[in-house]
């Protein structure tokens, strides 16, 4: 059999895989540079976990004291889903000019309605002038390989490793697009494992999860079905169930996906079951289309997201994230989470970013997604133009576009 030959499909600035709120950010913040951005989603519609995972809560976008500490697109995104109201936990205080007590009091956070979510954020991207592929994955990368060499005009020894475009499965079979910059917001590292970059994968797994939807006295209902797992800095504010089954799932195999997605079907129409039994009025309306897993694999970057780090001023900071489970956890994100030692091309965003394992519940969530995906983005645009990120102009860039960067320029 001959080499295949692959249609290019389309060549762009910056390419974003993965359609979640990484990757909502972080191709809205291209477009928004002015670059040319395709966005690549193998669902058919946007939000990932957020929205086909029914994971529809937006955690808080501040410390717990009072203070704000994620902006930009972190709160664009979450008025963006709460535009045509909120399902839950309204925060009033937060949007209609409340005091700082009632901040404390009540965080700023909301549960949305995922329906809305996908179609906002799609409008909003193409608005933005997004090229948006639907049923489009990411089956390989096509990677190049340059020596840099020093002023002496001998090699060096480090060798950097660009990708040169993606190989995508589509419903006309395999295509290729090419990019200057890539954006990885797959949510599993998927193109930085397919270049060979370091990862390290969640040891622990993931309990299984099994929200869905219903309808019942009139009104939408998120039944949470194994919530998350304890940890011994869990606010007592935050509720727990016990778990769902004692095995655990890393989401890096299809039978381990496919086991835990028959799981938690069977947990779904148990509890159904018993619901309808109760009342005359239930009706079931949605379940996930995807495996609610939290955390699956993330990136061995030039930096991490550490613990030691709280209210820390980092000198290179792209934004904020607070720790959800307990008040009075911030942390600055430094851009060397965003990049792979050696992969100069290539941005990670969302949950997927380094950070030491007991701080990757801070960085999987929604807000925390925004900030870095809203970075990766821009940081993609200048090293398409520029073969090369300037922290200045990146830092810049994100406060042009309402990022706030240390704590310490926060009003409290």
């Amino acid at each position: 059999m001959g080499k295949e030959k692959l249609n290019l499909l389309c060549c762009c600035d910056v390419a974003v895989a993965g359609g979640g709120v990484a990757g909502i950010a972080a191709a809205l913040a291209a477009a928004r540079q002015g670059a040319d951005v395709v966005l690549l989603e193998k669902q058919c519609v946007l939000g990932g976990l957020a929205t086909s995972g029914l994971v529809t809560v937006y955690l808080p976008l501040c410390d717990g004291r009072g203070n704000q500490v994620s902006y930009g697109l972190a709160e664009e995104l979450f008025r963006l889903s709460i535009r045509y109201g909120a399902q839950r936990k309204y925060p009033r205080a937060w949007l209609e000019g409340g005091t700082k007590e009632e901040r404390i009091a009540k965080r700023y956070e909301v549960q949305f309605n995922p329906v809305y979510f996908q179609l906002l954020a799609e409008k909003l991207l193409k608005e933005a002038g997004v090229r948006i592929c639907y049923d489009t994955l990411v089956s390989q990368v096509i990677m190049e390989e340059e020596k840099r060499t020093g002023a002496s005009g001998e090699t060096a020894q480090n060798t950097e490793k660009k990708i040169e475009g993606l190989i995508v499965e589509t419903v006309e079979g395999r295509g290729v697009i090419r990019a200057g910059c890539f954006v990885d917001a797959t949510g599993d590292a998927r193109l930085l494992r397919m270049a060979g970059a370091q990862v390290h994968r969640y040891e622990k797994r993931n309990i299984l999860a099994a929200w869905y939807y219903d309808v019942s006295d009139g009104r939408l209902h998120l039944n949470m079905l194994g919530t998350v797992e304890e940890s011994d800095c869990m606010s007592k504010e935050r509720h727990t169930d016990e778990p769902l089954s004692s095995r655990r799932f890393g989401g890096m195999s299809w039978e381990d996906n496919s086991q835990f997605l028959q799981l938690a079907h069977e947990q779904m129409i148990f509890d159904m079951d018993r619901k309808r039994k109760e009342n005359a009025d239930f009706e079931a309306a949605l379940i996930p289309a995807m495996p609610q897993l939290r955390m699956i694999c993330r990136v061995e970057g030039e930096a991490s997201l550490r613990s030691e780090d709280r209210e820390r001023y980092l000198p290179d900071s792209i934004g904020m994230a607070a720790d959800w489970r307990r008040r009075g956890y911030v942390y600055e994100i430094p851009f060397g989470c965003l990049r792979a030692p050696g992969f100069p091309n290539i941005l990670a965003a969302g949950r997927i970013i380094s950070v030491q394992e007991d701080m990757w519940e801070v960085s999987r969530v929604i807000p925390a997604c925004a900030v870095t995906g809203q970075a990766a983005g821009i940081a993609a645009v200048l090293y398409s133009r520029e073969e090369q990120i300037d922290l200045v102009k990146l830092q810049e860039y994100l406060r042009g576009q309402n990022q706030i960067l240390h704590f310490r320029e926060i009003n409290g």
